[in-house]
């Protein structure tokens, strides 16, 4: 059996001419990291850590206990970088943690910085 080709199909085979968006490789990397978090002697730490937190790691949620606070804070930090912080209702099933999502989200990034706030407020 011979198999015939329509000589006039054979422009539709030629490479597309399409461009491509490049990819901004920063925002497709989904590396996650969670750690727990002490008790914060203030809310001041919170804005310390999401300050110093990598831009290269987009998204930054926690739960934390403040010292003299009855309630549990929530805070996250947004890929614009703003901050935000409201009192959450209730106790976390995880206990206080700190998830980091994106390049760079690491368990020893993630502890040095909160070492670092929390020796900060010591010192103040």
């Amino acid at each position: 059996m011979t198999a015939l080709v329509d000589v006039a199909l054979l422009p539709i085979l030629l490479p597309n001419k399409n461009v491509v968006d490049k990819l901004a490789h920063q925002k497709a990397h989904w590396s996650s990291c969670s750690i727990d978090l002490p008790v914060f002697p203030s809310k001041d730490c919170i804005e310390r850590i999401c300050k110093q937190i990598p831009k290269s790691i987009l998204r930054v949620k926690g739960c934390v206990q403040i010292a003299k606070e009855t309630h549990y804070t929530y805070f996250e930090r947004t890929p614009d970088g703003k901050v935000f912080v409201r009192p959450f209702k209730g106790v976390p099933i995880t206990g206080t943690k700190l998830l980091a999502i994106g390049a760079g989200s690491d368990q020893v990034v993630l502890e040095k910085v909160i070492t670092d706030s929390l020796n900060t407020e010591n010192k103040a």
